[in-house]
């Protein structure tokens, strides 16, 4: 089935992960493969089925929880993608992609300031980074916080000295 996949016959593969499951239906990674093709399909009611009982199986799997949360994305259900991350987030403190995940779901919920504090922490891990400082940016411009816009933009230009767009941006914010 993984063959299958990889050369993307995916009919084919999922056919063959749906038979491994007839023969081991505890099997996590076939559960997650086959909630994979689904959703591949845009079937994503019926991967979340599978995409769930991957995680019963294997709660231990970060990619297992971030494919659940991405299909009830998909179902608009964001109250459920963001408690699904959130408690993947108590498993998983330390994944900095499933702290970003987490960060984009409370930006499309409109829970702006737990974006921002999670934009704080991937910067206490990974350092200083432009993308999450811009969009913090714009967080706090969309927020009409023009202050904490400002400071953001002081710290991309102090941070990243040698991009003069950063300098730009915040003559034009003193406009």
């Amino acid at each position: 089935a993984a063959t299958k996949e990889a050369q993307e016959y995916y009919e084919d593969a999922l056919a063959g992960y749906r038979m491994v499951l007839k023969l081991y239906p505890d099997h996590a990674a076939a559960n997650y493969h086959v909630a994979r093709l689904l959703h591949r399909a845009s079937d994503h009611a019926q991967a979340l089925t599978y995409a769930e009982r991957a995680v019963k199986l294997e709660p231990d799997n970060v990619f297992y929880h971030q494919l659940v949360a991405r299909l009830y994305l998909y179902l608009n259900q964001s109250e459920k993608a963001i408690k699904a991350l959130e408690q993947a987030r108590k498993r998983f403190p330390d994944d900095s992609e499933l702290i970003s995940d987490l960060g984009d779901h409370y930006l499309r919920a409109r829970l702006y300031d737990k974006a921002l504090g999670l934009y704080d922490t991937l910067m206490q891990r990974r350092g200083m980074d432009a993308d999450l400082l811009r969009q913090k940016k714009e967080v706090f411009l969309y927020l009409n916080r023009k202050q904490e816009a400002i400071q953001t933009q002081l710290q991309l230009v102090d941070e990243f000295p040698t991009m003069r767009e950063y300098r730009y941006e915040l003559y034009e914010m003193y406009m």
